[in-house]
């Protein structure tokens, strides 16, 4: 399986991976928000607000929303020995660190700006992967 973005050097390519890397450390640290339906309904909110996912597309489904998307990164993570992907979405330490590879990408200021929003609502603290 391919994801937009593990197999591109173009940051653009990156940026939903890096999202979606984003909502998994939240969500193996937050077992409140620890559900992919969860997860696909902040994700919507925040593109409703005008908060650039990439080409993430989420859609409305029985339960609420769903993102095909973040369903195939936690496929991807738990396929490479990096955790379970659902009931609960857990991390080994293999799965933090693909995520904190993601994340570090968009370490540079101009890149930063671009997941600070979604960082800050799914309350991950940059700092701890882009010291300033």
């Amino acid at each position: 399986m391919e994801l937009i973005g593990l197999d591109s050097d173009e940051d653009q390519w990156y940026l939903p991976d890096t999202i979606l890397a984003i909502a998994t450390m939240s969500a193996a640290d937050d077992r409140s928000i620890n559900d992919v339906n969860v997860i696909s309904t902040t994700l919507a909110k925040l593109k409703e607000e005008g908060i650039e996912l990439g080409d993430i597309s989420i859609q409305r489904d029985a339960s609420g929303f769903y993102s095909e998307q973040f369903d195939q990164f936690l496929t991807y993570i738990e396929l490479r020995g990096g955790g379970k992907r659902f009931n609960p979405i857990n991390l080994n330490d293999k799965g933090r660190r693909l995520c904190e590879n993601l994340i570090r990408r968009f370490c540079e200021p101009n890149k930063r700006q671009m997941i600070e929003p979604v960082a800050k609502v799914f309350n991950i603290n940059l700092d701890t992967y882009c010291p300033r």
